[in-house]
């Protein structure tokens, strides 16, 4: 629910930029994706949807490798335009970028420190992926490097050799900015919306045990859930959110409330005991969905390579508790007291 209640209020209340990264390579017309790309000697070609560079090239082709770039005003403080391989960011969105070149507006770059050029007037970053010809690559799930003992830990590698001619090519993907401050200022105010949620769960618990009938109040509870989530996943002001969480709240409160209530309530002889523990899987398996389909559903109603329309799991979270506040009317409860 965080997830995708962050995503969502990011994009809709505080309208959080996305950001173009790499999820992986096309060799041959076949794609493979992964977290960290390594050549063959273990140096990082991309690393976390981030392309590393080489060096750059001037508008004569003349090739310089860099691992350390910087912008050189006279009077003025140096721009860091690229550190260690990796493009400096600013507000999350890189400084510079591989798909285009860049005029140096009568500055001058220094390279590594000690190497000044003073004539470039137009540039491009060159990255090392594109470097990496006919060379074989190695796909990997977690890379951890010590640069004081040199100490490398990999784990779900594969090696991926490159057919000759061919040329490994980054495939894109936009994503929500996680590092700007429209998301941090957005998982924030989800902070505080989880907090009025708990505040309408209580409120709205003791207003329960009210109700005359269980069945009738946890129908309601679940109708005002499936309210506040497909509204908090149409809203786009922030303050109006208060209102979804509260009603989530309300059938959060329900759903711990009466449940295993109303199951006792519906059973006859033993084995309740094993019942409750089969009821209890109810709970856990769309959990396990949840987390196991989110991304292939979201990818039913997205483009390719956009960022992924996140609110639309807040609208399935409220339609399943409509079908799920229909189905209460099913139970049949043997107390007295329904």
């Amino acid at each position: 629910m965080w997830t995708y209640t962050n995503g969502t209020i990011a994009i809709n209340s505080f309208d959080t930029p996305s950001i173009t990264k790499v999820k992986g390579v096309e060799i041959d017309g076949k794609e493979y994706q992964a977290k960290y790309i390594l050549d063959d000697d273990n140096n990082l070609l991309v690393s976390e949807g981030k392309l590393l560079m080489a060096g750059i090239a001037d508008i004569n082709g003349n090739y310089y490798p860099a691992d350390m770039v910087e912008v050189v005003r006279p009077g003025a403080a140096n721009d860091t335009l690229a550190i260690d391989g990796m493009i400096t960011t600013d507000n999350g969105m890189p400084v510079r970028d591989f798909l285009h070149d860049y005029d140096t507006e009568g500055a001058s770059l220094m390279i590594n420190h000690n190497i000044v050029l003073d004539s470039i007037t137009t540039y491009a970053f060159i990255s090392r992926l594109s470097e990496n010809r006919n060379a074989p690559i190695v796909l990997c799930d977690i890379y951890t490097h010590d640069p004081n003992t040199g100490e490398l830990y990999t784990e779900g590698t594969s090696k991926i050799e490159i057919p000759a001619g061919a040329l490994p090519e980054p495939v894109y993907v936009e994503e929500l900015n996680t590092e700007s401050s429209q998301y941090n200022d957005a998982g924030n105010w989800v902070g505080i919306l989880f907090a009025v949620q708990a505040i309408g769960s209580v409120l709205w618990a003791v207003v329960l045990p009210r109700f005359r009938s269980r069945k009738f109040s946890y129908a309601l509870s679940l109708l005002l859930g499936a309210a506040g989530f497909i509204s908090a996943g149409l809203l786009t002001n922030q303050y109006l959110l208060f209102i979804s969480f509260v009603l989530i709240g309300c059938a959060w409160a329900a759903m711990l409330a009466w449940p295993f209530t109303i199951l006792t309530n519906s059973l006859k002889g033993g084995h309740i005991g094993a019942y409750l523990g089969l009821f209890n899987c109810s709970i856990c398996i769309p959990q396990i969905i949840g987390a196991l389909l989110g991304g292939p559903i979201l990818s039913l109603f997205g483009n390719p390579g956009e960022v992924a329309p996140q609110y639309i799991m807040m609208i399935i979270a409220g339609v399943a508790l409509i079908i799920g506040a229909a189905c209460v009317g099913f139970i049949r409860e043997t107390s007295s007291e329904k």
